[in-house]
């Protein structure tokens, strides 16, 4: 399910059969590949002319593959600068000899190494990788994962931080990119190859013979049939639900939000990264390593986009702004739908309050008539509690007793008085010059501003907050009243 190579060495129609005694099973096995298409195309096209025999120093590779690997990380002010470059692969081998591509368990040992290192505080994966075979990606991002809260890790990229190595990438602490970096082509792919017509063309019948339906379905001696390709989808599509719930998982946010935002094989260029959320904000390796360096020591510097900062620098609304824009944003957001809410329940409020003063208004006319209730009406609507009416009734004196009177006469007198009283321009107003309210209706509307509450609230406070006005108030009211 690969290429064919020109290789004289081969031995049987020209299939690469690993003359250069290589594991070449990366691409003659339909193996599942998380790479950006167009990267995968280049080592396809590149390949044949590659493993031509004269091409290729076997034993260079041998000895490459045998060695033991040491890393020798880069630190830069305790801040460990790891590479993940080229095409990713499991381990060091055939791939990335020939395309210098990123192993696996290369990035894995370089990363136990900065954890086990004392000079080392954080590290940064410098990122520039289209992706490559999914086998080993989704360990080793569980193994990045599995550091945060010990040393902090962040990716950045300024070249290509897309699938196999996004996946890898967005299991870091933090994820930056530069404004021209590519992101993203969250997808996986394979490649068949049907190699029938060479075969027929070089005189070669290639039969499989298998025991068991599956073992050989998809070979490249035949065309894909219906079956295979059906086998060969429902595996990628596996693959692909596990890729998009590792994301969801390390960017913290909805699998259905990686799907409609981030997904779908889709590239991002710089702030399109950090909008569609496959990033945290831009920068360049420098900021990266300070950031790495800043999170390492419990705080985080300053940078547009970016949810880290020293909050001790934090003066005002509109740094806070700065370096939260999108936690800046739900706030008010959340501030305006309370706000919203709470005109409604006003609105409402002030709806009930005004249909229960009609309605006392109603029964007052009905029982004494219209002319009382039209006079009884501004009672109502300067908002008096029965307690402040009372106060009110016993400083004026007179009136309908609770158990009988006469309401055509003493009472009708007394509350025209008393309305007469309520409705003075500056009842309880007292001389001199002293700071604050100057009389009782002052002492009302300035709580009233004050706190922005119902004329009502206003009164009962004021009477705790000015009795000496409010008892001026009561006198006034009598004095009227003799």
């Amino acid at each position: 399910m690969g290429p064919k190579a020109d290789n004289s060495g081969a031995g049987n129609s020209g299939r690469v059969t690993g003359d250069c005694g290589m594991d070449l099973q990366d691409f003659c096995d339909g193996s599942v590949w998380a790479i950006a298409p167009e990267a995968m195309d280049q080592m396809l096209t590149a390949l044949p002319g590659l493993l031509r025999t004269e091409r290729i120093d076997t034993a260079a590779v041998k000895v490459r593959e045998e060695q033991a690997y040491e890393p020798e990380l880069t630190v830069r002010d305790g801040v460990a600068v790891i590479p993940v470059t080229g095409s990713i692969s499991k381990r060091a081998g055939f791939l990335s000899f020939l395309f210098g591509g990123a192993s696996i368990d290369r990035i894995r040992a370089d990363l136990d190494a900065a954890m086990a290192d004392r000079r080392v505080r954080a590290a940064v994966l410098y990122v520039d990788s289209p992706g490559g075979r999914v086998t080993g990606v989704s360990e080793l991002a569980e193994h990045i994962h599995g550091m945060r809260g010990k040393k902090p890790v962040v990716a950045f990229s300024d070249g290509q931080i897309t699938s196999a190595a996004a996946w890898i990438g967005s299991a870091s602490e933090r994820v930056m990119v530069s404004p021209t970096a590519q992101a993203g082509s969250i997808g996986v792919m394979t490649v068949h190859a049907d190699l029938s017509k060479m075969d027929e063309k070089a005189g070669v019948k290639i039969t499989y013979l298998t025991a068991g339906k599956y073992k050989a379905l998809g070979n490249d001696a035949e065309p894909l049939s219906d079956e295979a390709r059906e086998m060969i989808e429902a595996r990628l599509n596996q693959t692909y639900e596990v890729f998009i719930a590792a994301m969801a998982r390390y960017r913290g946010v909805e699998t259905e939000r990686v799907r409609a935002d981030m997904a779908e094989g889709r590239i991002f260029i710089g702030s399109q990264a950090v909008d569609a959320g496959l990033a945290d904000g831009l920068g360049s390796l420098d900021e990266a390593i300070e950031i790495a360096g800043a999170l390492a020591g419990g705080k985080t510097k300053t940078l547009q986009g970016v949810s880290a900062m020293n909050f001790d620098d934090i003066q005002t609304a509109e740094q806070l702004q700065e370096a939260f824009p999108q936690l800046t944003k739900q706030i008010a957001d959340q501030a305006e739908q309370a706000g919203r809410a709470a005109a409604d329940v006003d609105t409402a409020c002030a709806e009930a309050v005004s249909a229960e003063r009609e309605r006392a208004s109603g029964l007052v006319k009905v029982h004494f008539g219209e002319q009382a209730g039209d006079k009884f009406a501004p009672i109502l609507q300067n908002g008096f509690s029965v307690e402040q009416y009372q106060q009110m009734r016993s400083a004026l004196g007179g009136g309908a007793a609770a158990g009988g009177g006469d309401p055509d006469g003493d009472f009708r007198e007394s509350m025209r008085e008393g309305i007469a009283g309520a409705s003075a321009p500056d009842p309880g107003a007292s001389g001199g010059g002293a700071s604050g309210p100057q009389s009782w209706s002052e002492a009302v509307s300035a709580i009233q501003t004050e706190k922005g509450c119902t004329k009502t609230h206003a009164m009962k406070q004021a009477v705790k907050q000015y009795p000496e006005l409010y008892q001026a108030y009561l006198d006034s009211c009598n004095g009227r009243q003799r």
